[in-house]
């Protein structure tokens, strides 16, 4: 495997990229999430290391006994007799449980921080055998530090640990053996307990592997590996959830009603907004999706016709226009969580993919570079199979994610086929010149990042504060994401969710069994006064409003006295 240089090249990148993860973690707010997928996470992991329990406790039961307003809906939460379950896989959650216990809440983002170190290391493992330890570590470090790696090594969240995970199968099945296959197949299904796409990476591995070596056997091999774990996950989600697939695969994919309608030159558009951006306006969309198609066609004519230097700065200046304009546009907009979404494709998030087109030639005309063809080929392969499954199979919302989170595991890849192209004549200046400017493009996006992450914590940890200090043990809300939002409620106070249909009768049959104070937290009423509310007196004490929280935006609350019915008169007797 790798030389006692590259193993300590390995380790000191490693350990850089994660005490900077840590030192982000600590240095920020450790109550409230970035979106309902960590705050979910979160929840389960205190659930087990409250109670080693994975079902959900609803502590407002005893006022809501047919669950009508539990505060986590369908398809967030499952409900299977009288328990619930959130629809997010466990492995994150029980793989934070001790460090949970330890640290405490900074211990809910440390595996992420793990896996993000893990992954800048596999690639300086890489790298420095071809390009000496410097430029190992310079590949690793801005593997963790500079792309979307760093945002999701600093969230709850599992992103970072998956694409760890299957960089380090591909590692492992570089140099094939049945050992070697075995392991990495295991990897892989490790992997898919995680997140179920990554099933995508392993059909891409077996893919690159048959193709290399055309030995079924290794095939058979990998897949040896992965069977266990697969079996194992599949008969786990059977036992709990009654569904072999389990409910996080049952509530994300398919084809929708939008996608079954849309015709190819809306799902084309979906391709180019994952590469390139969605960018807001037809004019910055196309004109992006140009600049790539420039980056690459340009790029890799170029250097097959020997203008290797011209092809990367051009290259290089497209990565760092694009990055610049999309961080920029976010963190100027007025709530960044909505601009977010039209900034999120491959050549804005991952500047380095414009110098795909020069790698790619690059790597098949060096044979100094042979070694990398194989986790290359993995995630071009893997990006050929999930862009069409993410623009098929799913509502393709792209959300409050930094970067284009399924094709995360594909980042690696492009970091080395970005190194192969900036290797041209690595001894000058030029090509040190071409990296230093992605580089400090690609640190101001994850500045931008760790910057909005910060922001949003700081508002909504207030929100919680106050929710947690307010007199009233109950919670009674018409904002669907809050339960999961702000797990820190859990066991503190009782939540109920209701909306317009349901708010009467949810609140008539928690008064009959004692409810007679509660705060209200909802959504601003238009046209009504705020203190009116159905069979209750309210007073309004405060309204929130968050320009850099992706969930909670404008609520007010209300503190509020369940209104007694009058007594019955009696009858007058003439």
């Amino acid at each position: 495997m790798g030389s006692d240089a590259s193993i300590r090249t390995a380790l000191i990148c490693a350990a850089l990229v994660f005490v900077t993860c840590m030192a982000f973690v600590y240095a920020t707010p450790q109550r409230g999430t970035w979106v309902v997928d960590n705050g979910a996470r979160a929840l389960l992991a205190k659930r087990l290391l409250d109670a080693g329990r994975i079902d959900l406790e609803y502590p407002a039961a005893d006022l809501d006994p047919t669950g009508a307003a539990f505060p986590i809906r369908p398809p967030y939460a499952v409900r299977i007799g009288e328990r619930y379950f959130s629809q997010y896989p466990v492995a994150y959650p029980a793989l934070a449980v001790p460090f949970l216990a330890i640290l405490g809440p900074p211990g809910l983002r440390l595996p992420a921080a793990l896996g993000t170190a893990l992954a800048a290391a596999l690639v300086a493992l890489w790298i420095t055998p071809i390009g000496g330890a410097a430029w190992g570590l310079a590949a690793g470090l801005a593997t963790g530090l500079a792309t979307p790696l760093f945002f999701h090594g600093v969230t709850v969240w599992d992103h970072s640990l998956t694409t760890a995970l299957a960089l380090a199968a591909c590692y492992v099945a570089t140099q094939p053996s049945t050992l070697r296959l075995l392991l990495a197949g295991a990897l892989m299904g490790l992997a898919c307990w995680f997140r179920a796409e990554l099933a995508l990476m392993g059909l891409a591995l077996a893919i690159v592997l048959f193709l290399e070596r055309r030995r079924f056997s290794e095939v058979a091999a990998l897949a040896a590996g992965a069977l266990p774990m697969a079996v194992m996950l599949l008969l786990f989600q059977l036992s709990v959830y009654g569904d072999l697939l389990g409910p996080h695969v049952a509530g994300n994919v398919g084809v929708t009603a939008a996608t079954a309608e849309a015709g190819a030159g809306v799902l084309l558009r979906r391709v180019g907004s994952l590469l390139a951006a969605q960018a807001g306006s037809e004019a910055r969309f196309f004109g992006m999706l140009a600049a790539l198609l420039i980056a690459w066609v340009g790029g890799a004519v170029a250097t097959r016709r020997g203008y290797d230097l011209l092809a990367v700065f051009v290259a290089v200046g497209i990565g760092v226009a694009a990055t610049l304009q999309g961080a920029l546009h976010v963190a100027n907009a007025s709530v960044p969580f909505f601009a977010l979404p039209y900034y999120n494709g491959l050549l804005v998030q991952v500047p380095w993919f414009a110098l795909a087109g020069v790698g790619i030639v690059r790597l098949w005309r060096d044979e100094a570079l042979q070694t990398l063809r194989f986790p290359v080929s993995v995630g071009l392969v893997f990006l050929l199979i999930a862009i069409p499954s993410r623009v098929l199979l799913t509502d393709f919302f792209t959300g409050g994610n930094w970067g284009p989170r399924m094709l995360t595991p594909a980042i690696p890849s492009l970091l080395l086929l970005a190194w192969a192209a900036l290797r041209v004549d690595a001894r000058r200046p030029q090509a040190a010149l071409a990296a230093a400017l992605l580089l400090l493009a690609a640190l101001g996006s994850t500045g931008v990042s760790g910057w909005l992450l910060n922001r949003q914590k700081l508002e909504v940890e207030q929100l919680e504060i106050a929710l947690l200090e307010a007199p009233q043990p109950v919670i009674v809300t018409d904002h669907r994401a809050l339960g999961q939002q702000l797990p820190g409620l859990w066991g503190q106070k009782a939540l109920l969710l209701v909306d317009a249909s349901t708010f009467s009768r949810t609140l008539g049959v928690a008064r009959a069994r004692g409810l007679d104070r509660f705060l209200l937290l909802r959504r601003p009423m238009r046209g009504s006064s705020a203190e009116r509310v159905p069979g209750a007196d309210c007073k309004r004490l405060a309204s929130y409003h968050g320009t850099h929280s992706p969930v909670v935006f404008d609520l007010e609350r209300l503190d509020c006295r369940m209104r007694r019915p009058l007594p019955a008169r009696p009858k007058r007797i003439e």
